[in-house]
């Protein structure tokens, strides 16, 4: 879905409608993190899909009425959810956006809430650089950030907490972005809107599952790992990371992935002239 043809300006009229957009941000864990969790999956099964993704997520509230959500905010008048929420995280958490990111909308749904009101969600996903070391909270409402891998993210998501720690509940994700329903932020939502956010989630989560998978089998590993299967010294690793993230600041994801597809159709050209 391309933001410019579903500006928020297009739908409707509905005064008693707040559109708000949502999104979840991210970054690239820390040169230390990889290099150690690399090395540690040598040999072991159980380690080799290390995580390369940090995703946060904004705290609100205290004790029982603490939840756990998306950044963003309400769209202003003509603004569109690209914009908008590049507006907000830049207000709420002093972070730079990566170039690229938030250009089109990942889905959309409607729900109603006592606390909020009747709301049109409008979700994308949004890389920073920096990472969390230098994130600063800007907004009053927010008490905090919690960082999570994307195998937590999934089990918020799909179960509305991360599960019970020390015989209490676990800290719930707000109810319009849990797939479940939520006993702790109960929303009304249709069976019709209920299906756009999940196909919207499930989707992001699958499409940010082989974002990491492709960034840490054909990136991180192969700078860690030379041909011969010797290791890189941690100096040497953390040169060529920088490099990396200094290339995804000047030009965004989306150069990891236009190399991806330009490999796979040299690779299939080559297959039909061989055959």
């Amino acid at each position: 879905m391309d933001t410019e043809r579903l500006s928020p300006s297009e739908l409707p009229k509905n005064k008693e409608i707040q559109k708000v957009v949502r999104g979840l941000v991210f970054s690239l864990a820390s040169a230390e993190e990889l290099y150690n969790s690399a090395l540690s999956a040598l040999g072991d099964e159980k380690r080799k899909n290390f995580p390369v993704l940090r995703f946060y997520l904004a705290v609100k509230g205290k004790g029982e009425d603490e939840r756990y959500t998306f950044f963003g905010g309400k769209i202003e008048e003509g603004e569109k959810p690209a914009e908008a929420i590049q507006r907000e995280i830049i207000e709420e958490n002093n972070a730079t956006p990566a170039v690229g990111t938030a250009r089109k909308l990942d889905g959309q749904w409607r729900y109603s809430s006592p606390k909020s009101g009747d709301r049109e969600v409008y979700l994308v996903h949004f890389a920073i650089i920096p990472p969390e070391k230098q994130l600063i909270i800007g907004d009053e409402k927010i008490t905090g950030f919690k960082v999570l891998t994307l195998d937590q993210l999934n089990t918020l998501i799909n179960t509305g907490s991360l599960g019970k720690i020390e015989n209490q509940k676990g800290v719930p994700i707000e109810g319009h972005l849990a797939l479940c329903d939520s006993e702790l932020d109960p929303i009304e939502i249709s069976p019709e809107e209920k299906k756009k956010r999940e196909i919207a989630l499930k989707g992001l989560l699958e499409k940010l599952s082989k974002v990491e998978k492709y960034l840490r089998e054909k990136i991180i590993l192969k700078m860690i790992f030379k041909k011969d299967g010797k290791v890189v010294s941690f100096e040497e690793f953390k040169e060529s990371y920088e490099k990396f993230v200094s290339r995804i600041i000047r030009q965004g994801f989306g150069f990891v992935f236009k190399e991806k597809a330009q490999k796979k159709r040299l690779r299939t050209t080559q297959r039909t002239r061989t055959s």
